[in-house]
């Protein structure tokens, strides 16, 4: 049997730990620990997260989370976030969730966020999308719930929402979900003229919208302006 300790190829060396992985996990999790921790190039060492990823034992998702937590180099910490997103299980998103509150990192909140739409994390989100302070965070939440078409929560975010900025926001990830029903209802009900008019632009560009329903529309619809915008969506 080939000892990984004893190779000097770097890929060589990948390569045993990785067959010892499959063989006896206990052994090769130390190994990759000190891969990950050494001066192994970073292409090695992204290489080497991949490989304990997909070992499911309690000690690899411990040093996937530490390594999320910042315990490695910063690019080690983004791509362990990544793979907390890809595993998609129900302890990850928890996991990505508490790293987030425990961060001050403005990137890795970005990757964080990132990671629970990849994960389809829609309640985790639709929380960040409510309580997050930074306007930027709290826009890429919204943006990612329209990713993965979270349009009821999307909705309900509307709904107690008072920032027109944010609105329209809203009104953009609903477009990208698909969600004609919904903008619909905004282009008929919503009372802020230029809210109200980036609801009708957005529902003329979404794919499921007819060209009924947009004439519909135009007559119920008095105002001028919004009949101009209903014509230039037609």
């Amino acid at each position: 049997p080939v000892s990984p300790a004893d190779e000097s190829n770097e890929d060589l060396k990948l390569l045993a730990i990785n067959s010892l992985m499959n063989a006896d996990p206990d052994r090769a999790i130390p190994l990759l620990e000190a891969l990950l921790k050494g001066n192994s190039s970073p292409v090695l060492k992204d290489r080497a997260l991949f490989v304990l990823t997909q070992n499911k034992s309690a000690r690899a998702r411990q040093v996937l989370l530490d390594l999320a937590k910042g315990a490695g180099n910063p690019d080690l910490q983004i791509n362990a976030i990544r793979y907390l997103g890809m595993s998609g299980t129900a302890d990850a998103q928890q996991q990505l969730a508490a790293v987030y509150s425990a961060s001050s990192d403005h990137a890795v909140k970005i990757e964080i966020i990132r990671a629970l739409m990849v994960s389809r994390a829609k309640d985790p989100l639709f929380n960040l999308a409510k309580s997050e302070k930074d306007a930027g965070l709290r826009t890429e939440a919204i943006r990612q719930l329209g990713a993965m078409r979270a349009n009821d929560q999307l909705a309900q975010l509307y709904a107690s929402e008072t920032s027109a900025d944010n609105k329209i926001q809203i009104i953009l990830s609903l477009m990208v979900g698909g969600a004609s029903d919904k903008l619909l209802d905004l282009a008929r009900n919503e009372k802020d003229p230029q809210v109200r008019g980036e609801a009708i632009r957005n529902l003329t560009i979404t794919p499921s919208t007819t060209s009924e329903t947009m004439a519909s529309l135009y007559s119920s619809d008095a105002d001028p302006k919004t009949k101009r915008e209903i014509v230039d969506g037609l």
